[in-house]
């Protein structure tokens, strides 16, 4: 069986997860790696639930193939950071390594927006993966973050940035509802 096939048949999402990271899907692009993006997806079906209980009722919880919770470490910079640069160049490793510490200690806000820039671009990754094997996908915020923290026993020093559900829609979705006009989100040169 395929990977898309186990997918539809709901069997283990970390298969999915697992082909995306083994065949580069998530790890062409060159996001910054001083924070850890994660993926926690090996969700049962009554964690769902519960899950779905804390996100409004929201059905493609449960009623998708795969429900990926998006993670970050915002400690990861803290946690071997030359992990980040192995295969750099020397040269490279010695400017980069040391500079990691000077440009996030002390700066939680720093540190927390690296890990949503980090958990943003992976999960653009994943849906545009699913896309290409024929699957769909929904990113979501519509849930109590805090109390889904406690269901996947999220680490103190971690944050979740989004679901993600896949698989393979049952309806098309909404007609996009508005949409600010281009002028009004688009700047040139300066504000």
């Amino acid at each position: 069986q395929t990977i898309h096939d186990r997918v539809k048949q709901r069997f283990s999402s970390r298969v999915y997860v697992h082909h995306c990271l083994r065949n580069g899907h998530l790890g062409k692009h060159r996001w910054h790696r001083s924070n850890e993006c994660c993926v926690h997806c090996h969700l049962g079906m009554e964690q769902r639930q519960a899950i779905r209980d804390v996100a409004w009722g929201q059905a493609q919880v449960t009623d998708a193939s795969m429900l990926i919770v998006m993670c970050a470490d915002m400690q990861a910079w803290n946690k071997s950071p030359e992990n980040y640069w192995v295969k750099a160049p020397q040269e490279v490793q010695d400017i980069l390594v040391p500079a990691i510490t000077g440009y996030y200690t002390d700066k939680p806000q720093v540190q927390r927006d690296e890990t949503l820039r980090s958990c943003g671009i992976a999960a653009q990754t994943i849906m545009l993966a699913a896309k290409a094997m024929g699957l769909d996908s929904c990113p979501m915020d519509g849930f109590d973050f805090d109390a889904v923290a406690k269901l996947i026993n999220l680490p103190e020093d971690h944050v979740i940035t989004m679901m993600i559900a896949v698989g393979k829609a049952t309806k098309q979705p909404w007609e996009r509802p508005g949409q600010l006009p281009i002028e009004d989100v688009m700047v040139v040169d300066k504000f």
